[in-house]
C-alpha cells in the first residue's frame, strides 16, 4: 500500500467514527469540530511513523505561596506567684556585759567646768565616826551649821585657804568657806551666785540628822594629809507632816593636801519621798558663785523650772574632782 493510500484510509476512518459519534448522541445540531486534528504526515519522509497527537501536558501546579502567619495573639499574664516571705535570720546576739555603776562619768554629767575635772578614784569610804581624835558635830541637827577649822593650807578654785580659817558644815549635805544663814540652806543650786558661796556640796539636800551626826577628821601626814567630813545615817525630810523624814544618807567628802583634789564618796543614799521638797546639788562652786562643776545641779522641786533627781549619785558611787590648774 502506498503512503498516499494510507493518509487516505485514516481520514475515511476520523469520519467515520465522527459520524457514529453524532449518531449516538442523538443530538441534531452541527457536529462540533474535532478539537485536536490529526497531525498530517509528511509525504516527503519515507519512512515517518504514524503521527501520535500531543497529549495535553497538564500545567505545573502553582508552588506553594507562603501562607501567611496569624498574628500572635498576646497571651493573658501568668499570675504572679506567691514569692515566699523571707524567714528572719536569726542574728547571734551579744551577751549582756555587766555595767559598771555610775562611778566613771556619764554622758548626761559634766565632766569638767569651772577649774575642775571629774575623774575616777581609787579611794575608799573612811570611817571617819570611828577614828580617834574625831570631831562629831551636828548631832540631831535640822537646818543647823557648825564651825570647824583648816587642819592645813588648801586651795579652792584657785585661792589659798590658810591652816587655821574657819570652814562651815551645814546639817544639809555641804561645807562653806564662807559663813551663812543656816536656816536657809535647806535647798540651793550650783553655781548660783545666791547665798551661800564658795562651796563643797557633798550632798546638799534638805537633810534632818540623828545621833550620829557629823564627823570630821584628818588622817595622813605631811605632804599627803587627808580631810574628811563624813555625815552619818542622816534622812530626807519629807514634806510629809505625819511622816516628816524617811530614807537614808551617809556619805563623805575628803580633800586631799597632795593635789588639791576632793574625793566624793556615798555609802547609802536611798528611800528619798518623791514628794520632798529638794533635790540633792552635787559639786563644787567658787567664792562668788559664779563658776562650778555641777554633778548634779540640785534646787526645788517647785521651783521654775522644777529640780530634777540627782540619779548621778546612788549607793556606792564614787569619784574625784581635780583642780585644772
Amino acid at each position: 500500500m502506498t503512503r498516499r493510500t494510507l493518509h487516505f484510509a485514516l481520514l475515511l476512518a476520523l469520519t467515520a467514527n465522527a459520524c457514529s459519534a453524532r449518531g449516538s448522541s442523538g443530538g441534531g445540531g452541527p457536529s462540533p469540530e474535532p478539537e485536536d486534528a490529526a497531525t498530517t504526515v509528511d509525504s516527503a519522509s519515507p519512512d515517518a511513523e504514524t503521527p501520535t497527537p500531543d497529549a495535553t501536558a497538564t500545567p505545573d501546579a502553582p508552588a506553594p505561596t507562603d501562607t501567611a502567619t496569624t498574628p500572635d495573639v498576646p497571651t493573658t499574664p501568668d499570675a504572679p506567684q506567691p514569692v515566699d516571705t523571707p524567714q528572719p535570720v536569726d542574728v547571734p546576739t551579744t551577751p549582756d556585759v555587766p555595767t559598771t555603776p555610775d562611778v566613771p562619768t556619764t554622758p548626761d554629767v559634766p565632766t569638767s567646768g569651772g577649774g575642775y575635772t571629774r575623774t575616777t578614784t581609787t579611794a575608799t569610804l573612811v570611817e571617819a565616826c570611828t577614828l580617834p581624835g574625831m570631831q562629831r558635830i551636828l548631832v540631831s541637827a535640822d537646818d543647823e551649821s557648825a564651825t570647824v577649822t583648816s587642819p592645813f593650807a588648801m586651795t579652792f578654785f584657785g585661792l589659798p585657804v590658810p591652816a587655821g580659817q574657819s570652814l562651815y558644815v551645814s546639817s544639809n549635805g555641804f561645807v562653806s568657806f564662807q559663813s551663812f544663814d543656816a536656816t536657809m540652806t535647806f535647798a540651793g543650786t550650783i553655781p548660783s551666785t545666791t547665798a551661800p558661796n564658795g562651796v563643797l556640796a557633798a550632798y546638799w539636800a534638805d537633810l534632818v540628822l540623828g545621833t550620829s551626826g557629823v564627823c570630821v577628821a584628818t588622817v595622813g601626814s605631811a605632804p599627803a594629809r587627808r580631810f574628811i567630813v563624813q555625815w552619818k545615817n542622816g534622812q530626807f525630810y519629807s514634806g510629809d507632816t505625819s511622816a516628816p523624814t524617811a530614807g537614808t544618807a551617809s556619805f563623805e567628802v575628803i580633800y586631799n593636801e597632795s593635789d588639791r583634789s576632793v574625793d566624793f564618796l556615798y555609802e547609802t543614799i536611798n528611800g528619798q519621798p518623791v514628794g520632798a521638797p529638794t533635790r540633792a546639788a552635787v559639786g563644787l562652786e567658787s567664792g562668788d558663785g559664779t563658776r562650778g562643776l555641777a554633778v548634779c545641779a540640785g534646787g526645788r522641786i517647785d521651783a521654775t523650772p522644777p529640780a530634777t533627781d540627782c540619779t548621778a549619785v546612788t549607793s556606792g558611787t564614787r569619784f574625784r574632782l581635780v583642780p585644772s590648774t
